[in-house]
């Protein structure tokens, strides 16, 4: 599932989460600042998140990270207002993906949700046995000792 959506991802978002860091850029000169180039141009620095969508790798970690639902939100809201390679991200400019992370988080909750569920019953199945003394028999045997223990 994150292969999937991680390809899907690194088709999406590729290079849109770059931004101009506009620290030394005047404020007279930041509403100019469309491309990467004039970020340069002004005296700003091109930098990139550190959860991003450039490659399949990065993509399947940055949804990895997402599907803890921690920071999952700001995550959507940097790819909704991503752009294109080397333009500088517009607030709601691609409004669809709230559907794709939306999707995501749904799935890959229900799937973590069931792993946890299974690896719970699975040690309470574990426990069981041992505490019956019975997690050293074979199944056989567990069945005879159970046909005993209905007889009396």
């Amino acid at each position: 599932m994150l292969f999937i959506f991680g390809i899907l991802g690194t088709t999406f978002m590729k290079g849109g989460f770059n931004q101009c860091h506009m620290d030394n850029v005047p404020d007279s000169d930041r509403k100019w600042v469309k491309t990467v180039w004039d970020c340069f141009d002004r005296g700003g620095e091109w930098v990139n998140r550190p959860d991003n969508f450039d490659n399949v790798f990065n993509s399947m970690l940055t949804l990895f990270t997402a599907v803890t639902s921690e920071g999952w939100a700001s995550l959507m809201w940097s790819g909704v207002d991503s752009n294109l390679t080397n333009l500088v991200p517009v607030p709601g400019n691609n409004r669809a993906l709230i559907l794709y992370f939306v999707f995501f988080m749904m799935l890959g909750s229900l799937i973590v949700m069931n792993l946890f569920v299974g690896v719970v019953v699975d040690s309470n199945a574990t426990e069981k046995q041992k505490i019956m003394k019975t997690h050293h028999m074979t199944s056989l045997q567990i069945e005879y000792c159970d046909t005993l223990t209905k007889a009396y």
